[in-house]
Order: C-alpha cells, then structure tokens, then sequence
C-alpha cells in the first residue's frame, strides 16, 4: 500500500493519485530532470530526447540547466545542431574526438583539440602566443597523422615564459 506522501507534488497523495508522475516533483520519462525543470526548459517531459537526436535531455542541459552552445536562442536539448558547424548532434555523439574536454555534439571543431589530435591531411591550425611589448610567436602545424602535439608546448613553455618575463621587465 502507499503511503500519504505526495512524491510528484500535485497535491494529491500518491495512494489516491492515478498518476505518481504528473505533478512537478514527477519524472514520467525518467531522464532526471521533473516535469518543473522540463516546463521550465520548455522540453517534453513525456520524452527523454525531446529533439530525438540520441542525447538525453538531462546530458544536454547539464543536469537541468538551460543551456545554448551556439547562442541562437535554443536549447541544446531541442536543437539538433547545438555547436552549430552543419553536423547534426546525432552523428557527432557524446565522444570526445579531439580530446579537449568539450563533447563532440558541443564542440564546432572536434577535429583538432588541445592536444592536436585528429589534425587532417593539408588542414592547418595556427596559435599566436603575444608577450609583452608586442613580441608574439606564431605556430602553424600541419599533418597527416594523429600525433599528439602536447610535448612541444611542454619543451617549449619554460622558454616562453621566461621570454615574457623579460619582455615585461623592459
């Protein structure tokens, strides 16, 4: 038998309720998030993938929050595009291609990371690392294999900041 508590939240006790999920504190498509975030996020609280792209609602508001990686006014959780670099969430997944920390699905260059892998055959990528007195190195590495980039920043980190440091004392 239930007991006389309410755990949705509509006022009715769960052993009289029809429906233990359909108050605000309810959860009827079980994705975390209750029926209250989800009116709030303006996501279907009856599906746990309210834009079907293979990535839960819950995973795509970070737990409930209303979050829009591409600034076009909607929600990852209803756009099916939420990086917005033409590839759709549902082939670009949950993975990590490039190793930076930032989803695939939210990331509108998983390609090249962090670490410099996955760098494609002729696709270049530049950083510029400015140092006092308008001093700046520029980088460009090009490849055709993914190779972790990593330890040149290692070797080369000592030097540079030493550099900057006396650039700033001038």
């Amino acid at each position: 038998m239930e007991g006389t508590g309410d755990a949705d939240g509509d006022g009715v006790p769960d052993y009289r309720g029809a429906d233990d999920n359909d108050g605000p504190k309810g959860d009827p498509d079980n994705d975390g998030l209750t029926n209250e975030v989800e009116k709030s996020l303006g996501t279907d609280p009856h599906s746990p993938d309210s834009d079907h792209n293979g990535i839960s609602d819950y995973i795509e508001t970070d737990e409930g929050k209303a979050i829009d990686t591409d600034h076009d006014g909607v929600i990852d959780a209803l756009d099916t595009d939420s990086d917005n670099d033409g590839k759709p969430d549902s082939v670009e997944g949950t993975g990590d291609d490039d190793h930076d920390g930032i989803p695939n699905w939210r990331d509108p260059d998983d390609q090249t990371g962090l670490t410099g892998a996955n760098i494609k055959a002729g696709k270049e990528r530049g950083a510029v690392l400015a140092g006092g007195g308008g001093a700046s190195f520029g980088c460009s590495i090009s490849g055709s294999s993914s190779f972790d980039y990593s330890f040149l920043l290692i070797l080369l980190l000592p030097v540079l900041v030493r550099f900057i440091l006396k650039e700033n004392e001038e």
